[in-house]
């Protein structure tokens, strides 16, 4: 059900979705444009020398619940959606998500999050935004998921596209999911690239905010360090379906100004949801039933029934 969002003085942006989608580079440009981010940020990485831009305190937050569940970023299964967390525990980290935005974020109208745990994390965040009497806004990163798999690769050349096209499914429907009734706008990466002022007028139109940049040569030789790396239209389909090409139809739509249609990106969340949840299933039932101990005593019965035979 839609929720209608109260005004209020002070706005929380998050930017969620799928990682290497230009998350970083786009919390950049916003932060350049009137957002403020938290005092202690994660900075460059080997994977991303021009900064991460994620919140060192609420990072080591977010990252101790996942742990806390058995999970943690870049899951590919919707195991964590599908478990019921006890309600003090739930309320303790919410709790601890409100002391972080009351003492360890600045005190602004426009505080800028980035944290792709958060996209699964979402019930969390927005009971703690509001709680404090802040007004949650959600901006989503878009791009395609074989510029993704590019991405990964190239710091990963192991990485399997099949693992890389479950994630970018799970985390792409997961952030659209979450962001309904909510104030949110959709940024396809290379829309930015290229033009990022027409982007930023995009985002503060829809988010209700006033957004401009004191200095945009500073953006510009932000974004003139080819940050677009990766350009490719491989497409990745893990179980043999459309859903990434589906699912990248639709967000990529929302991004150019049409209309998400959120009935199909329903179908395409539980036909996953119930073909994921019947592998992980099967595969634990698997490995539970076939520890190495009972498999080295069945090899050691062959070999003696062999030895036995008389051919």
């Amino acid at each position: 059900m839609d929720v209608k969002e109260e005004p209020s003085a002070r706005n929380v942006i998050l930017v969620i979705g799928m990682m290497r989608s230009g998350t970083s580079a786009l919390t950049r440009v916003l932060s350049l444009c009137g957002c403020t981010l938290p005092e202690f940020v994660l900075g460059p990485q080997t994977w991303n020398p021009t900064g991460n831009w994620d919140p060192i305190d609420a990072l080591a937050l977010n990252t101790e619940f996942l742990i806390s569940q058995d999970t943690a970023l870049g899951d590919p299964t919707l195991r964590l959606q599908e478990i019921s967390i006890d309600r003090e525990e739930s309320q303790r980290y919410v709790g601890r998500i409100q002391g972080f935005l009351q003492t360890s974020a600045p005190q602004t109208s426009m505080l800028l999050l980035k944290d792709q745990s958060i996209t699964e994390l979402m019930q969390y965040w927005l009971e703690a935004i509001r709680l404090c009497g802040y007004s949650p806004k959600v901006v989503i990163p878009v791009r395609h998921p074989g510029e993704v798999f590019a991405s990964y690769s190239a710091s990963s050349p192991r990485i399997p596209p099949e693992y890389v096209s479950l994630v970018w499914l799970k985390y792409n429907l997961l952030a659209e999911r979450h962001s309904r009734g909510i104030s949110r706008v959709f940024v396809e990466y290379k829309n930015l690239i290229e033009d990022w002022r027409t982007e930023v007028a995009r985002v503060a139109s829809s988010l209700g905010i006033v957004l401009r940049s004191d200095s945009p040569s500073r953006v510009d030789n932000f974004l003139l360090r080819d940050l677009y790396h990766h350009r490719g239209t491989q497409l990745m389909e893990a179980f043999g379906d459309r859903w990434c090409e589906r699912t990248y139809s639709q967000l990529s739509g929302a991004a150019n100004g049409q209309a998400v249609d959120t009935e199909t990106l329903d179908q395409i969340y539980e036909s996953f949801r119930a073909n994921e949840r019947a592998f992980r299933l099967a595969r634990g039932l698997f490995r539970s039933r076939s520890n190495p101990d009972g498999l080295r005593e069945a090899l050691k019965n062959l070999h003696v029934w062999k030895a036995g035979r008389d051919f």
